[in-house]
């Protein structure tokens, strides 16, 4: 998160970005909370991400942001597409190509298919997959350690590299469970950063964004037709 944010830069954009969504989603919304089968707050962070790494010469505050977030996502297909910082990738071609195939390379999907959203194609991103590429490997090591702790009379200082490789492929090949809402883990692809949502509270998830978006729409129109009445 905070090599995230001194990347974004613009006086800890990404941070208070955060902080006002976070705002609205956990006391106007009431759709935050993991614990009650609504959005992780982790979820919230990558979508915001998500954002700014692909509108960032138009997101210069936190208002804008949060303007944006609603704009956006009030129109996305959460059945059919999964979100990713990169962009949207297709639920269906990541299953088909699942079967097929023993590991996707989900940002990779995620690259190519910008060519598909005419919001996206031909926008420049603010960090691209390759830049990720030490913090997946730094966290996925972490998820390894855990679950692959060195055994009696091995050494216990394993480098990072080491880690992943000893890793069984099982756990580095797992394919996507999907949810009614599917968010990919920037920092582990293969984890649902959705899985918490319950179906009914992706209902309520989808139907409060549009609400919002639309009041905000209204607030918008209210605003340029004052200023051009001269109110």
């Amino acid at each position: 998160m905070q090599a995230v944010s001194l990347k974004v830069g613009q006086d800890d954009l990404l941070k208070k970005s955060i902080l006002l969504l976070k705002s609205w989603m956990t006391y106007d919304g009431n759709l935050l909370g993991s614990h009650a089968a609504n959005m992780a707050t982790y979820a919230l962070y990558i979508q915001v991400i998500f954002l700014l790494n692909n509108f960032s010469d138009q997101l210069l505050t936190p208002l804008d942001v949060f303007r944006k977030y609603f704009c956006f996502f009030a129109t996305f297909d959460w059945e059919r597409q999964m979100l990713s910082i990169y962009g949207p990738v297709s639920a269906h071609n990541v299953c088909d190509r699942s079967r097929v195939q023993s590991e996707i390379d989900i940002e990779k999907l995620a690259i190519a298919e910008r060519v598909k959203h005419p919001e996206l194609n031909g926008r420049e991103l603010l960090f691209r997959p390759e830049e990720m590429q030490d913090r997946q490997i730094n966290y996925a090591a972490i998820r390894i350690l855990t679950t692959n702790a060195p055994k009696s009379g091995e050494p216990t200082e394993i480098s990072v590299e080491q880690l992943v490789a000893r890793a069984d492929q099982p756990f580095l090949k797992k394919n996507w469970n999907l949810k009614p809402v599917n968010l990919v883990d920037p920092c582990y692809s293969t984890n649902n950063l959705g899985k918490s949502i319950s179906l009914f509270n992706s209902f309520r998830f989808k139907e409060a964004i549009k609400l919002q978006a639309s009041k905000l729409s209204v607030i918008s129109d209210q605003v340029s037709s004052n200023t051009i009445t001269g109110e």
